[in-house]
């Protein structure tokens, strides 16, 4: 083929049919031993075990073909030899998941008197390793055979990281599976140590991957998965749930869980039998979040439900108790957000738990209430009107709660133009921030000024605040539209 320099005897030898390929040898093998290399450098062995012909072609003599080529003393290839983009034949049949074609290579390399350390020499332009591409195609055989040929799952590759972090971080948990059951990766010291730059475990390697059955089998293989932290103070579940690794991350709290409920079941103490589940509502991030700051963040309602039902099972209610524990919803981090905070301001009315509302709510470090937060949300585009009716059901003394600045939810409304807070009949009197402002001074918006006049005594529609101006006359030094400034002036001269 001019285009791509593959001949009749390539393509036999992708075919996987050792019949194909001796019909094309025995018409003119010398004819093809001169051709074996097409224009990207790839022999006759490379195209017996690359991927895509393994993948068209499944065929389960392919061993053969590789080992009739592999008899024409190196005129069709060598199993080491790098085609122009690095890959050996050897590298080709790992990522193809060719068994038995790999094995047929390994035992030419064996005879030839390669030894392990050759082969872990072999690396793939990205600073690969064979038993690295191995590991990441998640093929438990091939993985095998290549332990078996002596090489390490622990040899890192040009970024410093063993082929186990591949095997924990693969789409397919069977490598790591493999890995873990041969007993080739060590004692639990060292599968717990550190193996990134960044000081992430394996287990922080498989949650941002997002590999649930990875998880599985560190915990099952005893690694601290709930516990173990990175250089920055990350752990796995809070690793997963900032990356948006669902599956990972309710894997790791379900862990958690089971482990919870062992302890209870063996009536134990869970805090002593298993700390590190027990800490697991109170686990915080470097900057002070808990798990249910992340999980509410985030909107995963499952995440949620999962951790508040371990804080239960950690905290039951006891009878004659003065004062119960504090609600996992109002525990604030250190800018006094709690989670019901932010899942309010989100508009995430669903995942701001009723039982929550019985217990007094913190305030922000600016002193802002749950009806500030979700007024703000509304305003803002990601709210909802359902966190509005909360707050006003469970807490509506917040209606007149002023924040740090004096300002009252009715006052970020009028502001913002929010006139969801209006309609739901959350704010029926008119209150002044510090500044003399009512909310017809603040409000942005004409169908607001229209809602707020209608509910506002005649009076209160002319009153100036301390700056001595009238909501119109505040409407124009603030540069609002002309056509605000005109209605409010003709709702003034109406009063």
């Amino acid at each position: 083929d001019p285009a791509t320099g593959r001949t009749v005897a390539h393509c036999a030898a992708a075919s996987g049919d050792p019949r194909t390929l001796r019909a094309v040898l025995a018409f003119d093998q010398d004819d093809a031993m001169s051709k074996s290399t097409d224009s990207a450098g790839r022999s006759l062995l490379h195209s017996a075990v690359e991927t895509e012909a393994a993948a068209v072609s499944p065929s389960a003599q392919r061993h053969l073909v590789v080992r009739r080529l592999l008899r024409l003393d190196g005129k069709a290839g060598q199993p080491l030899t790098q085609d122009a983009d690095g890959r050996t034949p050897v590298d080709l049949a790992v990522l193809s998941g060719a068994g038995p074609a790999l094995a047929v290579l390994l035992g030419a390399l064996v005879t030839e008197g390669k030894s392990s350390e050759v082969l872990s020499e072999v690396r793939d332009l990205e600073g690969r390793g064979l038993l690295h591409s191995a590991c990441l195609t998640g093929r438990a055989d091939t993985v095998l055979q290549l332990v078996a040929m002596g090489l390490s799952p622990w040899q890192p590759d040009a970024h410093g990281l063993p082929a186990v972090c591949y095997a924990a971080a693969a789409k397919s948990p069977d490598a790591l599976h493999a890995l873990l059951n041969a007993g080739t990766v060590g004692g639990l010291g060292l599968l717990a140590a550190r193996v990134a730059e960044d000081g992430a475990t394996l287990a922080h390697l498989a949650a941002h991957a997002n590999r649930p059955a990875a998880l599985r089998l560190l915990a099952a293989a005893g690694l601290p998965v709930l516990t173990a932290v990175d250089f920055d103070g990350w752990s796995p579940l809070q690793l997963a749930i900032a990356a948006g690794a669902w599956d990972a991350a309710e894997a790791l709290v379900d862990e958690a869980a089971s482990q919870v409920e062992a302890a209870i079941a063996a009536e134990a103490d869970p805090t002593v039998e298993c700390p590190a589940a027990a800490r697991l509502p109170d686990m915080r991030t470097p900057d002070g979040r808990s798990l249910l700051h992340l999980a509410v963040t985030a909107g995963n309602s499952g995440l949620v439900i999962g951790i508040l039902s371990i804080a239960r099972l950690l905290s039951p209610p006891a009878s004659g108790q003065s004062s119960p524990p504090l609600h996992p919803t109002h525990v604030p981090d250190p800018l006094g957000w709690t989670p019901l905070h932010v899942a309010l301001f989100a508009g995430r009315a669903n995942l701001a738990p009723p039982a929550s509302g019985h217990q007094p709510v913190s305030r922000t470090a600016d002193g802002l209430t749950c009806l500030h937060l979700a007024v703000s949300g509304c305003c803002l585009g990601h709210g909802s009107v359902d966190a509005i009716q909360l707050c006003q059901e469970f807490w509506p003394w917040q209606a007149v709660t002023r924040d740090n600045e004096g300002a009252m939810p009715i006052h970020l409304a009028s502001a913002c133009g929010c006139e969801a807070a209006h309609w739901r009949g959350v704010f029926q009197s008119v209150h002044l921030t510090a500044q003399g402002d009512s909310p017809l001074h603040l409000t942005g918006s004409e169908s607001v000024a229209r809602l707020l006049s209608s509910r506002m005594l005649m009076k209160d529609r002319i009153q100036r605040n301390l700056a001595g101006r009238t909501p119109s006359e505040e409407a124009r030094a603030r540069g609002r539209s002309e056509a605000l400034v005109e209605l409010l002036r003709e709702l003034e001269l109406e009063a």
